[in-house]
């Protein structure tokens, strides 16, 4: 399973390995920046528009060879390249990132708030300053559709290490990992790696 996503990793797994290779997690903001691809007006429920098949993403029960045998059930980077079981089209979204929604749930710099965003700067908001839980995003393998949407928040605390867990980096906005970057998200090269 060389070419499938790390799992098992806590926040703090994600931010040592950020750290020693000079990346950092994406702050919960970034994340739905880049999930979304560039697609606004409207916003799609999932990267790629309002509906969902097993063509699309990596959920529980989406059809796909790799939910056979033991788990975890995850599919390889890339999986969904339009050669995927269901066969489908190619699955990138608008910034060449491939599940953003399924596989796996991504670790975010943030602290997670439930009401963080009805008192957040509007552009670039960089999460609570404090908490006890961290900001995961994406769907995962184990979840259902629903758990792919874009816009669906979930937490979790930065010690926890299970098979639902792991996360994509930023690469090229300045910041130390767990800290907000201090350019603007629409500026700078941004650059994904699992």
């Amino acid at each position: 399973m060389s070419n499938h996503p790390v799992l098992y990793v806590s926040w703090y797994g994600a931010v040592a390995y950020c750290n020693y290779y000079g990346y950092r997690l994406p702050t919960e903001a970034e994340w739905e920046y880049a999930a979304r691809g560039g697609q606004y007006s409207p916003y799609y429920r999932y990267p790629w528009g309002n509906d969902i098949d097993g063509s699309n993403a990596n959920y529980s029960s989406s059809g796909d060879p790799y939910e056979a045998g033991t788990s975890p059930h995850t599919t390889p980077v890339g999986y969904y390249n339009g050669s995927q079981i269901p066969f489908g089209v190619d699955m990138a979204n608008g910034y060449g990132l491939y599940d953003v929604a399924g596989n796996l749930k991504e670790w975010c710099s943030d602290w997670f708030d439930l009401n963080y965003y009805t008192v957040s700067p509007y552009d670039n908001p960089t999460g609570p300053a404090n908490g006890s839980v961290r900001v995961v995003r994406g769907g995962a393998w184990t979840g259902n559709t629903d758990s792919c949407l874009v816009a669906i928040r979930d937490s979790t605390t930065p010690s926890n290490r299970n098979i639902h867990y792991g996360f994509r980096v930023v690469y090229g906005l300045s910041g130390p990992s767990g800290s907000p970057p201090s350019e603007d998200v629409h500026n700078g090269d941004r650059k994904s790696v699992v």
